[in-house]
């Protein structure tokens, strides 16, 4: 017949097993840092442009870096000679595109080309990760301009710009 465990052995076999869980754990804990501006770049009826530029650096181990361009299109319409932006309304593919322009200090780094939607949707992302030595412009502030567009007629959209946010390899 077996003996049952006492509470000691339990007590010490669920104190290493929670031991072992946190010393699995990376010794770095995981911090990010963020710009980010959004808000409507086109308002009129019947539809609205919303933007975004996004620029992350993250450090876990090693580097991360993201930057981000988002367009959304919305429905606007008028009231009382003042326009709003809505909900969301989806246009068909090649509708809706967005682009960036990454920058250090004044001097424009890298263009990423536009990302246009490719199926009926109302919004489209252009995202970039790059890693460690993969920085373009070398150590410095940077900041990110997205372009967000919709094609409604012509294209109509805007520009943001993020705040500036410093980069290392």
């Amino acid at each position: 017949m077996q003996s049952r465990p006492t509470t000691r052995r339990r007590i010490a076999r669920t104190t290493l097993g929670a031991a072992a869980i946190f010393a699995l754990q990376p010794a770095t804990p995981a911090s990010a840092e963020v710009r980010e501006t959004k808000g409507n770049v086109y308002v009129d009826t019947p539809y609205c442009t919303e933007g975004k530029a996004h620029l992350e650096r993250e450090e876990y181990g090693q580097q991360l870096r993201v930057r981000e361009a988002r367009t959304d299109n919305v429905s606007g319409t008028d009231v009382f000679g003042s326009n709003f932006c809505l909900g969301a309304i989806s246009r068909p593919a090649g509708f809706i595109r967005a682009s960036g322009l990454l920058a250090r200090g004044s001097d424009w780094c890298v263009a990423d080309a536009p990302k246009y939607s490719t199926s009926t949707t109302d919004s489209v992302i252009r995202g970039v990760g790059f890693h460690g030595n993969d920085l373009p412009c070398g150590d410095g502030n940077y900041r990110y301009t997205s372009l967000s567009e919709v094609l409604n007629g012509q294209w109509n959209g805007g520009h943001l710009t993020t705040g500036s946010l410093y980069m290392w390899k």
